[in-house]
């Protein structure tokens, strides 16, 4: 009965290779594109450019159908625990809290010390609101980045031990991702539509995500199911976001910033970190079955025994 009900399978190591060799492709494509076709002055890609509009769309099925194949896996068939914090995984987690400390740092001391760069000021003098408000979650992303930054460090020095101490400052990482939203939204230098914006929004919130479902293993209430496309969709906007970012500035088509230049840079860090783990966690997992009613079966196998027990009941009497 187990054989019958296993015949549709997934391969789990092959699709997340095939997905992570997809998401090459996409940031090998933006970057190109953001060197070639991308107008500095408005922001935006060249009229009537058709690949950039593509590329949306294909991101966007990748998140659908990754989310999807995995969510068809039958639950309990992938590992429950986050497997050990190898060498490769402590190296990007340590590499990430340097980067989460240094853009920090930097940040405290244009926006907390010198209370604003003077080109900001220049920029934004018929903005007040929207200038006030970046600022302000700008400054406390600023603080929360110690909380990130010793995150990484207890995942890169304590493997898997100070689990309480990593889940309560892996929540204030959370909120440190949520003031970096809430802090690029507001920030008038660039239109809120902008591609690079954008990207650059939805790669933090997928940082978070996978922040959020790696606390859940730490706690103890992993979803697995959800963990795999959570990291697979992080991998790939945090790659394309950063690598994009510094190609544009080598180009010269995009604007970035020392800040800018240090969180992405945290960001291709975080990548490193993201798939480190999620090879270490599908170390030991091959394929498992998708699709599988285990209810039906059980009720089949009640059906057959309460006609034996009814058998046997007719017989004595």
């Amino acid at each position: 009965m187990t054989t019958q009900n296993n015949k549709l399978k997934l391969n789990i190591k092959l699709t997340v290779y095939i997905f992570l060799a997809v998401a090459l492709v996409f940031t090998g494509i933006r970057s190109y594109l953001l060197c070639t076709s991308y107008e500095i002055t408005v922001h935006r890609f060249e009229t009537g450019a058709v690949l950039p509009e593509i590329l949306n769309y294909l991101l966007f099925a990748y998140v659908c159908i990754s989310l999807l194949l995995f969510a068809a896996v039958k639950k309990n068939s992938l590992p429950n625990t986050l497997g050990k914090t190898n060498i490769v995984t402590s190296f990007f987690a340590a590499i990430t809290g340097v980067f989460s400390i240094a853009s920090g740092i930097y940040s405290i001391n244009s926006t907390i010390l010198n209370n604003a760069s003077t080109s900001n000021q220049t920029a934004f003098a018929t903005r007040d609101i929207p200038i006030n408000k970046a600022l302000l979650f700008g400054k406390i992303q600023a603080v929360l980045s110690i909380a990130v930054f010793i995150y990484f460090i207890f995942t890169a020095f304590s493997k898997e031990k100070h689990t309480k101490i990593k889940t309560i400052f892996g929540i204030f990482s959370i909120v440190w991702h949520v003031m970096f939203i809430m802090a690029i939204y507001f920030d008038m230098n660039t239109p809120l539509n902008a591609p690079v914006k954008v990207l650059f929004q939805f790669a933090c919130m997928a940082s978070m995500f996978y922040i959020i479902y790696e606390i859940r293993f730490l706690t103890g209430i992993g979803k697995p199911r959800l963990y795999v496309p959570v990291s697979l969709i992080a991998v790939t906007f945090l790659c394309i976001s950063s690598t994009s970012m510094l190609a544009g500035k080598l180009c010269g088509t995009v604007t970035v910033g020392i800040l800018d230049t240090l969180l992405c840079l945290q960001q291709l860090a975080a990548a490193g970190y993201i798939l480190a783990r999620l090879v270490t966690y599908i170390k030991d997992t091959n394929k498992v079955p998708m699709f599988e009613k285990e209810e039906p079966k059980a009720q089949s196998d009640n059906t057959e025994e309460s006609l034996k027990a009814t058998e046997i009941t007719e017989e004595k009497i």
